[in-house]
C-alpha cells in the first residue's frame, strides 16, 4: 500500500505540523551556508499540508520534495528537505 503523508501525521497535528516545516523552511540553510533565507518566504507561507504530496522516509528523516522554483530560486533546483524524525516525532502516528 502507498502511504500518503497524512497516513503518518496524527490527524489532530497536521496544521501545527505544516506551521513546523514552513519554520525550518525558513531557517534552512543548504549546505550549512551562512546567507540568510534561501527560500521564497511568500511561497512558503503559502504552503499547508496538502502541499506535501512528495516525501519520502528513511531511517533518520523524513523528507520532503519540492521542484524547481516551487519555494526558491532555479539556482536550488528541486529541492529534497529532510526533517530528522527525532524532532517530528511528536506529529507522527
Amino acid at each position: 500500500k502507498i502511504l500518503s503523508l497524512a497516513d503518518i501525521v496524527k490527524e489532530d497535528k497536521k496544521t501545527t505540523f505544516a506551521e513546523f516545516v514552513k519554520k525550518e523552511l525558513k531557517a534552512w540553510a543548504p549546505n550549512g551556508a551562512e546567507i540568510g533565507p534561501v527560500v521564497f518566504t511568500e511561497e512558503v507561507d503559502n504552503l499547508k499540508f496538502e502541499s506535501f504530496q512528495n516525501w519520502s522516509l528513511d531511517e533518520e528523516n523524513l523528507i520532503l520534495y519540492f521542484s524547481q522554483y516551487e519555494i526558491g530560486p532555479g539556482v536550488l533546483g528541486p529541492v529534497a528537505f529532510p526533517l530528522p524524525l527525532t524532532k517530528i516525532k511528536d506529529f507522527l502516528n
